[in-house]
Formats: C-alpha cells, sequence, structure tokens
C-alpha cells in the first residue's frame, strides 16, 4: 500500500473516517513512539491526491489505537506508555519482589559467575550488559536493530550470541563484551534465534522458525547442520554441563536431546514456556497455564517427576510487546518474571480534515 514510505517504522492498525475519506493509521517504532498518520482516500474534482500520508501527533508520546467518531469530527486514541517491572520470586514470603531495582527487562542471562547479566530491555528490545548490581551498563545493540535478545554468554565469557532482526528475517549476531559492531553468523531465509554455545565455543545451536528445527552452526567453516529428529522443534536450552538439550515440540511439550546418543525423549506433555535449566542441571524450569492459570513448574531430568512451583496469578502480566510473558531464572535458581506496570488513558482529539 505505501511501497517504500518510512520504511523503518512498523506501520499498522487503521480505521476509516466515517465517509471514507481518510485512512487513520499508525506507525510504531517499538520504543514508546507510535505515531498517527491520516492518508486521504479520495479527492474533488479539482484538488489531487496527496499520496503521502500527513502526521496527526508528533513529539515523544505514543499515540495509537485510533478510532474516528461517527460523525467524523473527532479522533479517539490511546496514550501511554509500556513498561515492565522485573520480579524474582521470594519463597519465604512467597511474594514477588522488584529484582535488579525493577528494571523494565526481558531475556536475562547470567555469566557463569554470576557477575554479569545480559538482557533485552522492554519493550523497545535493545541488549545490554552490566553487573549484576546495575553498574556498568553498556549497550551492545545498535538503536538500529529490533528485538535484539535472547542473549547467551559464550563459554569463556568473552562473548555475547543474542538474536536480533537486521531487516526482515531474524538472525543471530555476536558481540564482545566490551561492545563494538555485532558480526551477523547467520543469514538467508530463515528466522534464526534461541542461540546457545557449544562447549568448546566453536558452535552455535539456535533454532528456526521458516523451517522449524533445531541447527548447529560451525562458527569455524561457518556450516549448518540439523540436529537429528529436531524437524518441528523450537526453542533450545542447552544444559550446564553442555551434554543435554531442553526444547519445545510443535506442540509445546518438552523435550530432551542427549547430545551423546543423539536421542530425544518427552520429559513432559503439560504445555510449556521459556524453558531454563536449574544451575546443577537436575531441572527444568518453564512456566506454563495448562492448570488454569499461569504458574512456573518444573521437571526432574532423572526421573521426569513434575512439580508445580510457584503461582503467577498475581502477577500482571504485560498484554502488549514480543515475549512480555517471558520467564526465567535468577543464579540462584528463584524465578523471575515480568510485571506490567504500564500507564494508559484514552484522548479525545479535536481535528478538521479538508
Amino acid at each position: 500500500m505505501l511501497p517504500g514510505w518510512n520504511s523503518s517504522q512498523e506501520q499498522c492498525c487503521g480505521n476509516w473516517t466515517p465517509d471514507g475519506n481518510y485512512f487513520v493509521f499508525e506507525t510504531d517504532r517499538g520504543r514508546n513512539e507510535a505515531t498517527l498518520w491520516a492518508i486521504r482516500e479520495k479527492s474533488g474534482l479539482l484538488r489531487r491526491r496527496n499520496p503521502d500520508p500527513v502526521p496527526l501527533t508528533t513529539g515523544q508520546g505514543s499515540m495509537f489505537s485510533a478510532v474516528p467518531s461517527r460523525d467524523g469530527k473527532k479522533l479517539f486514541a490511546i496514550q501511554g506508555a509500556t513498561q515492565g517491572q522485573l520480579v524474582r520470586y521470594d519463597a519465604r514470603s512467597q511474594q514477588f519482589v522488584p529484582y535488579l531495582s525493577g528494571i523494565s527487562a526481558i531475556r536475562l542471562a547470567f555469566s557463569k559467575d554470576g557477575q554479569w547479566v545480559a538482557y533485552s530491555s522492554f519493550p523497545d528490545g535493545t541488549l545490554w550488559r552490566s553487573r549484576v548490581d546495575g553498574t556498568e551498563r553498556l549497550q551492545l545493540s545498535p538503536s538500529s536493530m529490533v528485538r535484539a535478545g535472547a542473549p547467551q554468554w559464550s563459554p569463556d565469557g568473552k562473548q555475547i550470541a543474542f538474536s536480533a532482526n537486521p531487516g526482515t528475517n531474524k538472525h543471530i549476531y555476536i558481540v564482545s563484551v566490551d561492545g563494538g559492531a555485532p558480526k551477523e553468523v547467520t543469514k538467508g531465509e530463515r528466522v534464526d534465534f534461541y542461540p546457545n554455545w557449544s562447549r568448546d565455543g566453536n558452535s552455535l545451536f539456535f533454532s528456526s522458525m521458516a523451517a522449524i528445527a533445531i541447527y548447529q552452526l560451525n562458527l569455524k567453516t561457518n556450516q549448518v547442520t540439523t540436529l537429528t529428529g529436531s524437524k518441528g522443534m523450537w526453542f533450545p536450552s542447552l544444559s550446564p554441563d553442555y551434554n543435554y538439550i531442553a526444547a519445545l515440540s510443535s506442540t509445546n511439550h518438552l523435550m530432551l536431546f542427549d547430545l551423546k546418543a543423539q536421542k530425544w525423549t518427552e520429559l513432559t506433555q503439560t504445555q510449556a514456556d521459556y524453558p531454563a535449566w536449574s544451575h546443577d542441571g537436575k531441572y527444568v524450569y518453564f512456566s506454563s497455564t495448562a492448570g488454569g492459570e499461569p504458574a512456573f513448574y518444573r521437571v526432574q531430568i532423572k526421573d521426569h517427576k513434575l512439580e508445580r512451583v510457584a503461582s503467577l496469578k498475581d502477577v500482571k502480566r504485560p498484554t502488549s510487546g514480543t515475549f512480555a510473558s517471558w520467564t526465567g531464572l535468577a543464579p540462584d535458581d528463584s524465578l523471575l518474571a515480568l510485571r506490567d506496570i504500564s500507564t494508559f488513558e484514552i484522548y479525545t482529539l479535536d481535528w478538521q480534515l479538508p
């Protein structure tokens, strides 16, 4: 509809004025910067149609979901900011409390010594790293990258692999923990994400949505191979001892792949999201709504015993933003989630249409 126009932003979510003369829509940078636009559909006999949309709102505030009134004299829209608060489950009080000063972040990954953390800021999807006390904070992905996240520390702690959208498709990148230009290591038409380092740091395991499976990339030869029996599998998570991969099946059942035996087994038939290994490698934690309410579960690797750990029903979850329902683990295996602290209001705008 608008080829080549404003290609750096996503366009969506339009509505017509009652007379059908204007189409009102929004653009979004993904950083609480949604802007409303109008484009004229029809024109009078002596008036040429302006092919370019006209901005209706400006400034740093985000305004979206516009609906013209029935008489066409007003425009209703929502203004606000999507914001989250990182929380940790305190087993003693059985409450979720702010963690890392309650930053708005998802998809956290901690260094082996637990002193550093990499994360994707929410909702803008920029990759950062810092010490766990918040100091020495450094942006690792350029602002032009879209939805950078799923970071994983290399075995030597010197690099971070992550996924991001350079354009149309999501690819895997590697960046130094000290910053610099990220290196794109996967290319092509696949939609690649969730990278995991091998024990020697010479390859990455990752999943793809274009041809759903789990792949292994040899970083020295750039050769990509498909993991045995992984068709339909996604969201790989490598165990701390590098011997197993936990992943989700096409029905979101939790699966386990033995890298030595090259064999898959089913850990649980409970529908699972965001699998994460305990730091001793004995359990895989995940979140699920299978029990009728959102909750944390864990399954033991040894005997496949399933346990319900904590409820998430009292944690208001964000309803917008990619991966807003993310859950994970802190270095001490305490449970992490994102609480919604967004603020939104409905506004009426008076406007005059030519």
